[in-house]
């Protein structure tokens, strides 16, 4: 074999190496980036659940994490789909406003929530029941947006920002 012949081979089969590396590097980033959205469906499920299993025996502690997550985890998707308060609108204003954006998303009216968010938020918390109605209406919100969305933003929310 020409010593050619030799250079030829190896500068392809290094090629081909570092190719290799390449791509199982970018499936090795892949597969963490799509784990790791998997894993934030399932902690938001998760705390679905427990905001729902909410009851009288429920700790004070207990239901002033749960709720103050929920309530993080809506306002993240009002940040996402662009719906915060405006700076001076008042609650009312607030709440027509969500209703006439998002109507349809739940059952649960925005004044309705945003009745158990203020007392969580400037009271006492927010009973079970109350947890209870916030928690049902995240899950309804979480799905609505989901619906609701093109892929683009689908990924966008579900993969990157994790917020749906």
């Amino acid at each position: 074999m020409k010593t050619e012949d030799f250079s030829k081979i190896t500068v392809i089969v290094t090629v081909a190496l570092v190719a290799l590396a390449v791509l199982s590097a970018a499936i090795a980033v892949a597969v963490r980036f799509f784990k790791r959205a998997k894993n934030a469906v399932r902690a938001r499920e998760a705390l679905i659940s427990r905001a729902l299993g909410a009851n009288d025996t429920t700790s004070d502690e207990e239901l002033r994490a749960v709720a103050s997550d929920v309530i993080k985890g809506i306002f993240a998707i009002y940040g996402e789909l662009g719906y915060l308060p405006d700076a001076g609108e008042l609650s009312d204003e607030y709440t027509s406003r969500l209703a006439e954006s998002l109507g349809d998303a739940s059952e649960i009216t925005p004044a309705t929530l945003f009745s158990a968010i203020e007392k969580e938020e400037f009271g006492y918390g927010m009973s079970p029941r109350e947890l209870n109605v916030a928690a049902s209406y995240y899950s309804d919100l979480l799905t609505s947006v989901y619906e609701g969305i093109g892929r683009l933003d689908r990924f966008r929310l579900r993969y990157v920002k994790r917020v749906i």
